[in-house]
């Protein structure tokens, strides 16, 4: 078929045509969507330009697209998209996508050092450059991949079995803004991977990894917060737990002890999350890792820079594992090694033993209390919106902190449900008109109180 708007070549050959019909064949197509009829392009209630070059493989047989011989299935394809444009009529939706390739195929196999895998159902998409417009939103991309495969085997008939499943998203330079909520999110160089897999061998068991690497992510919202990360690694791993025999007894004791425990104490720092985290909490093990180069963050209620570097974490449902942590909070540093422990019940909101943990080493070339305390003690209310009106603003260094002088003051209450311990060394404390050397202590936070023992520092006094 040769026309003004199209162009379509179809061979195809079939044998067997009354018991098993069998089916080899090859299609190409090409559209030019701004030569097709005004009459068809008005049914589409939006302005719609570009070119579609496509193309089609198949060889498979009738029974093939039975359940159970689907992995029999023989498909390859692709579809090339040039210039294409959509804008709706009410303006609302605007799609532009410079050079588009959408690829698919089935039976496929991967190579490597160590083995090969095959029967690979697969799908990818490639843009080099996208602008989306929709109602508040803009989303400008660049550089963006994405790609899913699967195996296709007799397996998938069952559908208690794991199949294993693989995905991966990159881009150069990702943009977005809403122009209502005035949220902001730019990324550099960004590629992240998902897999779904079995648990030590268990078909029934699923394993789900997703890791990230990016260059540079900033997001925030204007006036209001805003936090990047440099050369950020994050990865986490997931496993549903195996369901435990109950003991009966154990049960029944296990009433009689919900009937005795207390209401929470209203000075407790709520850290509870909602029923749906808490259902993941329950049913699946967690951990992972973050690191970064770099970060800092810049919010509302806390009106100071804060930056990060050397960042290195650990974690799991229970606990967070921090090494060597380099956290500048405007004029005060402090490197941070320790674990913040007892998470899971902190999270899940338990009654009985829901004390957060903290234990610290902190060392510190300078502590500012002075700077401390206004944070801690002024009403978030009166602080003044954050003045960062780009969220690059961050990258820079020279700044270090914002006044607080709203002259009103909160006191600062210590949660019951928090147990700390912090070793604290510091070169420079600052208090008040005073500065101290050689500061050492030890601060301890247990029922409502905080103490400080072990105090030891130099000063011009002596």
């Amino acid at each position: 078929i040769d026309g003004k708007a199209m162009d379509v070549d179809l061979q195809a050959k079939v044998t067997k045509p009354m018991s098993d019909p069998a089916i080899v064949g090859n299609l190409k197509a090409k559209f030019d969507i701004d030569k097709m009829p005004k009459a068809v392009l008005r049914k589409f209630a939006a302005y719609v330009t570009g070119k579609i070059d496509a193309t089609l493989k198949v060889n498979m047989r009738m029974s093939d697209l039975d359940a159970n011989h689907f992995h029999r299935l023989k498909i390859d394809g692709d579809v090339d998209l040039e210039g294409f444009r959509y804008i709706s009529l009410d303006s609302v939706t605007n799609l532009y996508l410079r050079n588009t390739c959408f690829n698919f195929g089935s039976g496929r196999k991967i190579k490597t050092e160590v083995h090969t895998v095959d029967s690979l159902l697969t799908a990818t998409i490639e843009v080099d450059t996208a602008h989306v417009e929709y109602e508040s939103m803009i989303i400008d991309v660049n550089g963006f991949k994405s790609g899913l495969g699967t195996r296709v085997t007799r397996e998938k008939v069952d559908t208690t079995v794991i199949v294993p499943f693989g995905g991966s998203l990159s881009f150069k330079q990702f943009k977005f803004y809403d122009t209502v909520d005035s949220i902001r999110c730019r990324a550099k160089d960004m590629r992240a991977i998902a897999s779904l897999r079995r648990y030590e061998g268990n078909r029934h068991l699923p394993q789900l990894s997703f890791a990230v690497d990016v260059k540079s992510l900033m997001t925030g919202i204007k006036r209001e917060f805003a936090m990047g990360i440099k050369s950020g690694h994050f990865d986490i791993t997931s496993h549903l737990r195996q369901k435990k025999l109950k003991n009966p007894q154990d049960t029944t004791a296990s009433k009689k002890k919900v009937r005795k425990k207390s209401e929470r104490d209203i000075d407790d720092l709520d850290m509870a999350v909602d029923s749906g985290l808490k259902a993941v909490i329950k049913k699946w093990d967690i951990k992972g890792t973050l690191k970064a180069e770099s970060g800092g963050f810049y919010t509302y209620a806390m009106p100071v820079r804060n930056r990060l570097k050397n960042i290195d974490l650990t974690f799991n449902t229970d606990s967070v594992v921090l090494r060597d942590l380099n956290y500048k909070m405007g004029q005060s540093g402090f490197v941070i090694n320790g674990t913040i422990g007892n998470l899971r019940r902190v999270l899940l909101g338990r009654r009985r033993n829901n004390v957060l943990t903290i234990d610290f080493d902190v060392k510190s070339d300078t502590v500012n209390i002075n700077e401390i305390s206004r944070l801690l003690l002024t009403d978030a209310s009166d602080a003044g919106a954050v003045t960062i009106d780009n969220v690059e603003d961050l990258e820079n260094k020279t700044s270090t902190s914002v006044a607080v002088d709203s002259g009103k003051t909160t006191a600062f209450m210590v949660p019951g449900n928090i147990d700390a311990d912090i070793r604290l060394i510091a070169d420079n404390v600052i208090y008040t008109d005073m500065m101290f050397n050689d500061f050492k202590c030890r601060i301890c936070v247990r029922n409502k109180v905080a103490n400080i023992r072990n105090l030891r520092a130099k000063a011009d006094l002596g």
